[in-house]
């Protein structure tokens, strides 16, 4: 007899069909057949890797693989690296699919979310980190996703509120706007519209949070940030107190907003002071 897998990857059962069928394809399939058939089993792969999985002498498992390639029925993960991660045609088309439906069924469950965030659904697909970003950036490539650092969603999905919902957004809109500098907390705009709605108003950028306590309209934060630059740049000192008189606020208001420009990367405490680190 002969040896027809001599890298077997794990053990198998006798007689089970997909075994058979494998089995039948190392012996008698061609390079093409046979490639594909590693490439289905371990995929997303390297190139190399796949290469020595196949088992087959290089200069025809490199000719193979190129055919394969050049009639689509290999893909890179990424085209500019073609040499990279690989997939069979059937690989992703499969993939796309259980992208489509984790998104589909993270939308219905979560409507007022952007999209469901990155890490779940690395973990919602079990695939290592490289790999899943270049599955990612093929998906966004080809229409199939829509992606943000933060979050993957299906292309064009927005959050919709209810009627409802939409009143209390109003409502509690019109409050930030009457009182810019002293406008509800966290905890109170969660009590009026509920914690997915106002988690999905800061998504939409409707507001800003600056704090795990503070809230603000972002005109609101860029009125408070001109004014504060300004007086940076003409030399005049900025602190929590500065800050608190300017716009008539709370100490607690004032330090969160200074807070967020350390934490931007727009100012630098220096004592009870502020430096601009922005031009």
């Amino acid at each position: 007899g002969s040896v027809v897998d001599p890298k077997p990857v794990a053990r198998f059962r006798r007689f089970r069909a997909e075994v058979i069928r494998r089995l039948e394809t190392l012996a008698h399939g061609t390079p093409e057949d046979i490639l594909i058939q590693a490439l289905d089993r371990a995929g997303p792969i390297q190139e190399q890797a796949l290469l020595q999985q196949a088992g087959l002498p290089p200069e025809i498992a490199g000719k193979a693989l190129e055919d394969l390639k050049s009639r689509g029925e290999v893909l890179p993960l990424v085209p500019e690296r073609p040499a990279g991660t690989l997939v069979s045609r059937g690989q992703w088309e499969s993939l796309s699919s259980r992208l489509r439906s984790l998104l589909e069924a993270y939308h219905r469950q979560h409507p007022l979310r952007g999209g469901m965030p990155r890490e779940e659904l690395k973990s919602r697909l079990g695939l290592e980190a490289r790999v899943y970003a270049e599955v990612v950036q093929r998906a966004v490539a080809e229409g199939v996703v829509s992606a943000t650092e933060a979050v993957v969603s299906l292309p064009g999905y927005k959050p919709r509120f209810t009627p409802e919902q939409e009143r209390l957004v109003e409502a509690l809109l019109a409050r930030f706007r009457r009182e810019p500098f002293s406008p509800p907390s966290v905890s109170e705009a969660e009590s009026e519209v509920g914690p997915e709605v106002l988690a999905a108003l800061v998504e939409q950028g409707r507001l800003m949070r600056l704090s795990d306590s503070v809230l603000l309209l972002p005109e609101t934060y860029e009125r408070m940030l001109i004014a504060v630059i300004d007086r940076l740049r003409r030399g005049q000192p900025v602190t929590i107190a500065t800050v608190r008189d300017l716009f008539s606020t709370s100490r607690k208001y004032a330090q969160a907003f200074l807070e967020y420009l350390d934490r931007e990367r727009i100012t630098r405490r220096v004592g009870d002071e502020r430096v601009l680190l922005q031009p």
